[in-house]
C-alpha cells in the first residue's frame, strides 16, 4: 500500500509518481495485470469528480510505457519513454476530450482515435489512448468507438474516464474492465490536505465537494465556502423580492457557471434527501450551507424539476456560451420554481 503524501502545494499538480493516497486499492487491482504484461485492452475508470481519475489514467499510461518500472509498477520518470510521456510527445500515446467550445465528444474525434489505434506501434511497449469525459460522447461517437473496442489491435490499451458511467451505452461499458473510485474517509482527505481538522471553512468545503479531495482543495483555494454564502444570500433576496435576477446574476459574475451549478445541485440534493425521509449525505453532512429559506417549502417534484434543469444546463455548457445570460437563466429558474412552476424558467 502507498503512504499518504504531504498536502498539495498548488492547484496544478505535477505528474504523479505514485497513486494518490485514496487510489491505492485501484492501483493494487491493476498491478498484477501490469506486472504480468496482461493489461485489458479497455479500462473504464468510473466514479465521482474530484478523485483524480484523470491523473490516475496518466500515471497508468506512463507505467505501461516505462522501460524500468519498480516493484510497485509505477513509472521511473527517467527513461526515454517516461520523458516523452511527461512531455506529451510520445508517438504511441493519444488523449481525447471534448473540444473547447463543444459540449460533446463528436464522431470525427473518435474516428481520428480509431486511425491512431490502427497504426503500428512506433517505439512504445503499448499504444495507449485515454478518453476523458467518455460519457460525453454523442451516440454516433459511441457507436464508432464500439467498433474499435470489438476488434482491438494487439498491445493497445484504451482508458475511458467518466464521472457518469451510466451515461455510456451498455455495449461500451460491457467491453471495458471497470475500476471504481470512491470517496475516501474524511480523515484521509484531511491528512492529504495538510490543513488541520475542524475549521469551519474546511468543513463546509468537504461537504460542498461531497468529500472528493481534489474538489475540496479547489474550493478552499478559491475561498468558495464564503463565496457560496454570498450566492445564497443573493438567491434569498431574489426570492423575497428585494433583488432582481439580473442583479444576482451580476453579483455572481466572477464565478464559473459550472461551479455555481455544482453548488446548487448540492443544495438541491440535500433538500431532496431531507424530503425523502432524511436519507444520509454521502459524507455524513449537508452540502455545507443551508439552501434559501423559501426552498425549504418546495415540494419534492419542484426540487427534482429544478435539479434536472440544472443538470441539463451543466451538460450543455461550453466556452462559447454567453455566461451572463446563463447566470440570468439560472436565477430565473429559481424564481420560476419558487412560484410553483416545476418546469423552471422555460417551463
Amino acid at each position: 500500500m502507498f503512504a499518504v503524501s504531504s498536502g498539495p502545494r498548488s492547484s496544478v499538480m505535477s505528474p504523479l509518481r505514485e497513486p494518490l493516497p485514496w487510489q491505492g486499492p485501484q492501483w493494487e487491482r491493476i498491478l498484477p495485470a501490469l506486472t504480468g504484461d496482461a493489461v485489458p485492452h479497455a479500462l473504464l475508470l468510473a466514479g465521482p469528480a474530484g478523485l483524480g481519475k484523470r491523473l490516475f489514467s496518466d500515471l497508468l499510461g506512463r507505467a505501461l510505457m516505462c522501460d524500468d518500472r519498480g516493484g510497485t509498477g509505477t513509472p521511473c520518470g527517467q527513461c526515454g519513454q517516461c520523458t516523452l510521456m511527461e512531455a506529451g510527445t510520445h508517438p504511441d500515446s493519444y488523449r481525447l476530450a471534448a473540444e473547447a467550445e463543444k459540449s460533446n465528444i463528436l464522431v470525427d474525434q473518435v474516428r481520428q482515435l480509431g486511425h491512431f489505434v490502427a497504426l503500428t506501434r512506433n517505439q512504445g511497449h503499448y499504444k495507449v489512448a485515454v478518453i476523458e469525459g467518455a460519457d460525453r460522447m454523442n451516440a454516433a461517437a459511441a457507436n464508432s468507438l464500439l467498433k474499435t473496442l470489438e476488434e482491438p489491435p494487439d498491445r493497445t490499451v484504451m482508458i475511458l474516464v467518466s464521472d457518469r458511467p451510466g451515461g455510456l451505452p451498455a455495449t461500451v461499458r460491457s467491453r471495458c474492465q471497470r475500476i471504481d473510485f470512491r470517496i475516501p474517509p474524511r480523515e484521509l482527505t484531511e491528512t492529504w490536505l495538510g490543513t488541520g481538522t475542524g475549521t469551519e471553512e474546511q468543513d463546509r468545503a468537504l461537504a460542498m465537494a461531497r468529500g472528493a479531495p481534489l474538489a475540496v482543495r479547489v474550493l478552499l483555494e478559491n475561498e468558495a465556502p464564503g463565496r457560496a454564502r454570498l450566492v445564497l444570500d443573493g438567491i434569498e433576496g431574489m426570492l423575497s423580492g428585494t433583488k432582481s435576477p439580473v442583479t444576482v446574476a451580476r453579483e455572481t459574475s466572477d464565478m464559473e457557471v459550472s461551479v455555481l451549478l455544482d453548488w446548487m445541485l448540492g443544495w438541491l440534493t440535500d433538500r431532496a434527501r431531507s424530503l425523502s425521509k432524511g436519507a444520509a449525505h454521502p459524507v455524513g453532512e449537508r452540502a455545507g450551507l443551508p439552501i434559501p429559506g423559501r426552498v425549504q417549502d418546495f415540494r419534492l417534484e419542484s426540487v427534482m424539476a429544478l435539479y434536472n434543469q440544472f443538470v441539463d444546463m451543466k451538460r450543455g455548457l461550453h466556452s462559447g456560451q454567453n455566461q451572463e445570460l446563463l447566470r440570468e437563466d439560472i436565477m430565473l429558474a429559481w424564481l420560476s420554481a419558487a412560484s410553483g412552476n416545476p418546469g423552471g424558467a422555460n417551463g
